[in-house]
């Protein structure tokens, strides 16, 4: 079994829903855009309400 993601941990208990979101959309989709160049996904500014 794998270790569960740092979404997982933080919010998974009580938003099983937003750690799925945050693992397969934030870091998946986004962050690992192939044609972005290296390191430009930890520039990224992310809203929080």
């Amino acid at each position: 079994m794998t270790e569960p993601s740092r979404a997982q941990q933080l919010v998974g208990d009580i938003s099983p829903k937003l750690a799925s979101l945050t693992d397969d959309v934030l870091f998946a989709d986004v962050w690992e855009r192939p044609n972005w160049p290296s390191g430009t996904g930890a520039s990224l500014p992310l809203p929080v309400s």
